[in-house]
């Protein structure tokens, strides 16, 4: 009763610090002694480099256009080449944490009541063992971005603003890989049996 007393975004803000901290603890080297990894040096820093930032984001890759790796590359090249790598690392992790993030939210209470058992999902999902090769790694990040889609299709968001939220987080999904093919018959059947003013757009948005 006294964590539902508090302003919405304390409970978040605290489990984003503690999600951090996990990730540092684990994976140490990525943000002491940051170094691309596979595609993100490779490719989507290469190019953002020498295309350009808004060129190489039109670039298709597999047949996606991997608009979250190739935004991050062109952030990326803003800075010495020296701190892109960290720049990487940086959006991997807050993409990686933002599942345990938005469980720890009052919308995630549409999913399960009580916010124990969110939490301890939430530290469950951060401290998967023998996982630590692909944590903090941005080639890996549309898995979570993944995840984070499907729980934001399967809640219902409390402002218009959660509503533009779902419908970026659904598009950046749908342009950086095939996931959100598995996702869409899920967002049909809520715009069916769950018809809302959001329906519209979140389909638009995963088509």
């Amino acid at each position: 009763e006294r964590v539902g007393r508090l302003p919405p975004l304390v409970v978040p803000s605290i489990v984003f610090v503690v999600a951090i901290g996990v990730l540092v603890s684990r994976r140490p080297d990525a943000f002491l002694n940051p170094q691309f990894y596979a595609e993100d040096g490779a490719l989507w820093f290469a190019r953002a480099y020498n295309l350009g930032p808004f060129t190489s984001m039109l670039v298709p890759d597999a047949g996606y256009l991997q608009v979250l790796a190739t935004g991050t590359g062109a952030i990326a090249v803003l800075f010495p080449v020296s701190v892109a790598p960290l720049v990487f690392a940086l959006g991997a992790a807050i993409i990686e944490v933002s599942p345990a993030v938005f469980l720890s939210t009052r919308r995630a209470s549409q999913l399960i009541p009580n916010l124990a058992p969110r939490l301890a999902l939430a530290f469950f999902y951060l401290a998967l063992p023998n996982v630590w090769t692909n944590s903090v790694v941005m080639t890996y990040a549309s898995w979570r971005l993944g995840l984070l889609a499907f729980l934001l299709l399967v809640t219902r968001p409390r402002s218009r603003f959660g509503s533009l939220f779902d419908g970026v987080v659904v598009a950046l999904c749908g342009l950086g890989g095939p996931l959100i093919l598995f996702m869409l018959p899920v967002v049909i059947v809520h715009a069916v049996v769950r018809p809302a003013a959001r329906s519209v757009p979140i389909l638009t948005a995963a088509a």
